[in-house]
């Protein structure tokens, strides 16, 4: 995930932005969960909506198979699953996805998607589908990590 101290340097230097506080900013996560069929078929994209000027540091996603015993370990399955996402209106942001899960977002402890921060417009959301790569069920939960200017919550 990012740095939100690092992404609010470079954010500074904007127009819009030079008169804001790190203080003028709260962390919180926004959540979807899929229950994708099985056999690979993704599902279609559905908008997570955030408020005005939300800025995604990090997405992180993992997978759970009901009935199944929890293992403990650190993985999110995420060989299970492929996933991508989309601006509203279209605009690709994983090109010629879905793509598995682990490939995207990382495998480990880490998260590695996005790169850069992403900036929510005004009338923007982004769209996100997953695919389960299993014969089974399959709960897919993606969060998005972002930090909300307080005045737009």
């Amino acid at each position: 995930m990012l740095n939100f101290l690092q992404v609010f340097s470079r954010l500074k230097k904007l127009p819009a932005y030079q008169n804001k506080k790190e203080s003028d900013y709260s962390s919180q996560v926004f959540v979807q969960r899929f229950f994708p069929a099985a056999g690979g078929a993704p599902t279609a994209f559905d908008a997570r909506p955030f408020p005005i000027g939300a800025i995604v540091l990090g997405i992180t996603a993992s997978a759970f198979v009901p009935g199944a015993a929890a293992t403990g370990q650190s993985e999110r399955n995420r060989q299970l699953f492929a996933i991508d996402f989309a601006y509203q209106g279209g605009d690709a942001i994983v090109l010629d996805g879905p793509v598995q899960a682990d490939a995207l977002l990382g495998g480990g402890e880490e998260n590695i998607f996005p790169a850069k921060e992403m900036i929510i417009k005004a009338t923007q959301s982004l769209q996100c589908r997953v695919a389960n790569l299993t014969t089974g069920a399959l709960t897919v939960d993606v969060a998005y990590h972002c930090v909300v200017d307080r005045s737009a919550a």
